[in-house]
């Protein structure tokens, strides 16, 4: 395993985070109206720990119901699904199914582990579509930060780009209706290039830095297609589906215009996109911005995904 002081001691922040998650969501009243079912199995990979789901549903209502797949970020390190309850909650209250995955970790489990395991994660949403109230045909993800990568990676790839868990599966996994991602990655070596390497060196630069190294197997120039593979910008094409970005115009770790690279990128070939910077936002909203950003995604899931009456 590595064990670089440097990617210990970051490891010790992703589970400092997941903590406050954890302690936030202590006592969490379900609200009525909301089936609330957690720690189900969704895959157990060969060599890897057993991957788990949460589901928020709408308890009343006629289904099937659109369906959202939070994704968490943590730097492929350490987050947790249990890290956007109260919005999980908030969503399915606004009568969505919305289901918060964990996904295996990296250094043990680098690229493309994450994606399988996402992959896998819409296909057993859509073999037990019937008993969650799933609408197959509605669904999106939202991915934070790495998470925001995995997101974009599921909503852009096809069958035939190789990131299929199982490629004796020629049907793919189920395709999304929606993209959001929240201060997320498109463009693998313009971070490290740019951002990593710029000066003055930051922490939050050499962090990234690591991670990517840890991730990827190296720096783009000697990993320069396993780069191109992880980068959303390398799958982008016409009738891609629709996407939501929302960036901090001062996040320390992920600079915004790796959003702007992706928009650009979208807009291009014609796909509907939409990015939203927050004003003086980090690389992690609180507080008045993280209601600002559930508010914009809300909005997006029921324009795109509700129809209108």
């Amino acid at each position: 395993m590595y064990s670089s002081p440097l990617l210990l001691a970051s490891l010790g922040v992703c589970l400092t985070l997941s903590s406050r998650s954890a302690a936030h969501n202590r006592g969490l009243m379900i609200p009525s109206g909301v089936h609330y079912e957690q720690d189900i199995v969704y895959s157990s990979p060969a060599g890897g720990k057993t991957l788990l789901l949460d589901v928020a549903r709408p308890a009343v209502g006629k289904g099937p119901h659109p369906t959202v797949v939070l994704i968490p970020g943590g730097g492929w390190l350490s987050r947790g699904r249990k890290f956007k309850v109260p919005f999980q909650l908030e969503l399915a209250s606004h009568g969505y199914v919305a289901v918060s995955i964990d996904y295996r970790w990296n250094p043990e489990s680098p690229f493309p582990s994450q994606i399988h395991d996402a992959k896998k994660a819409l296909r057993w949403l859509k073999e037990n579509a019937a008993h969650f109230g799933i609408d197959p045909s509605r669904l999106a993800a939202v991915g934070y930060s790495a998470g925001g990568n995995v997101a974009s990676l599921l909503g852009l790839t096809r069958p035939d780009d190789g990131l299929e868990p199982d490629r004796n599966d020629p049907s793919g996994s189920p395709g999304l209706s929606l993209v959001v991602s929240c201060h997320g990655i498109s463009d693998f070596a313009t971070l490290y290039d740019k951002h990593c390497l710029a000066e003055p060196s930051t922490l939050a630069r050499r962090y990234v830095r690591l991670v990517l190294d840890t991730f990827l197997g190296g720096p783009p120039e000697r990993c320069a297609e396993m780069y191109r593979r992880a980068s959303a910008i390398s799958y982008v094409h016409k009738g891609a589906p629709p996407t939501l970005l929302i960036h901090g115009t001062d996040d320390p770790v992920i600079p915004p215009s790796q959003s702007r690279l992706l928009r650009d990128r979208l807009q291009k070939e014609g796909v509907k996109v939409q990015l939203e910077e927050v004003k003086g936002g980090g690389h992690e909203f609180i507080g008045p911005q993280e209601k600002a950003a559930n508010k914009m995604i809300l909005q997006f899931l029921d324009q795109h995904l509700k129809p209108r009456r």
